[in-house]
């Protein structure tokens, strides 16, 4: 059962309009502060696996501005669905809004998820951690490879408790898209799933872009980028497809049976010129090509333009910071 404390902080989050921002700048400044003292900002003492201190202040300024915008991203989400969800409550179907934030198990599992490929990704250096033979040589530990690496923890392990809020968000909408009514003919009331997906696509294509922030270091980091593309490409595409994706089977046997049952009307017309079966004839027919070019997925042209648009900001971000890097790089030189 939650507690006092916890219905307050959903109550916050809910009824606050600002409270993404309030927290999202509570964690910036707080990632600014930690990063500075741990010497990740600023141009003295740049370890040698560094170019210059523009790679270093770039991937610090990089990671400080991705924690904030996880925390921005978890509060908005839940915001934004929770207010999806409420339009397709109604007193005779389920409150499909209810008991949306994750359980603490639902939270402990993410964080062992993100905390667990993290270590992948730094396998090499936790396994020389292990090797140390004493706490003091943990500490001699230079300071900012350390804070990296507490960053890059934190990093992954707010991807995986936002994207297991998005799964718990998503199943909420293969739910409503199971019971909520359909008219293929009326399709606007049903644009709310499509959104749902448009919200996980931005947000996605909006850290692709903070990602491509280490580029002004003049330091190509291409493993950086293909750990985020290993996630970010598979993640939006899941994630902008399965809310809709119950409603669009719904949908679509909606449509095989509204079709089927036009052609057995069809088909009891008696074959003659008699004006009256020749009208009832016309007007089925004229029915059915209706249903038959009716979509079976709740998305308009312009919900599908903003789709492809957010799709492609990932990719064309990261050619960018290519580009960048490359350009910056014969400036220096």
């Amino acid at each position: 059962m939650a507690g006092p404390s916890s219905n307050a902080l959903v109550e916050f989050l809910t009824d606050n309009r600002y409270a993404s921002v309030y927290c999202a700048s509570m964690v910036l400044v707080a990632s600014m502060v930690f990063y500075s003292l741990m010497g990740a900002y600023g141009d003295q003492n740049v370890p040698p696996y560094f170019d210059s201190s523009w790679g270093l202040n770039a991937l610090a300024l990089t990671f400080t501005l991705l924690h904030a915008f996880a925390v921005f991203a978890m509060i908005y989400s839940y915001r934004h669905s929770r207010a999806l969800l409420q339009e397709l409550s109604t007193p005779a179907t389920d409150d499909f809004y209810s008991g949306l934030t994750l359980t603490p198990a639902q939270a402990s599992s993410a964080i062992i998820l993100g905390l667990a490929y993290c270590v992948f990704l730094n396998l090499s250096f936790f396994t020389d951690v292990l090797l140390l033979n004493s706490v003091n040589e943990l500490l001699q530990i230079d300071s900012v490879r350390l804070a990296l690496l507490i960053g890059n923890l934190l990093i992954w392990i707010g991807i995986a408790l936002v994207l297991a809020f998005r799964i718990k968000v998503v199943r909420r909408f293969l739910l409503a898209g199971s019971r909520v009514e359909i008219n293929l003919m009326e399709r606007s009331n049903l644009q709310v799933f499509a959104r749902a997906g448009i919200a996980d696509v931005v947000i996605i294509a909006i850290a692709s872009v903070i990602n491509t922030l280490q580029s002004i270091g003049a330091q190509i980091r291409f493993e950086n980028y293909l750990q985020a593309l290993l996630v970010a490409i598979p993640a939006m595409v899941a994630l902008a497809i399965m809310p809709m994706w119950s409603l669009h089977r719904r949908m679509k046997a909606e449509k095989t049976r509204e079709i089927d049952n036009i052609n057995e009307q069809i088909r009891q017309i008696p074959n003659d010129l008699e004006q009256e079966n020749v009208l009832r004839l016309e007007a089925l027919m004229q029915r059915r090509d209706r249903y038959t070019a009716a979509p079976t997925w709740p998305i308009d042209v312009a919900v599908l333009r903003s789709f492809f648009f957010y799709m492609i900001i990932p990719p064309l971000a990261w050619v960018g910071a290519a580009f960048v890097e490359l350009a910056i790089s014969a400036y220096i030189e």
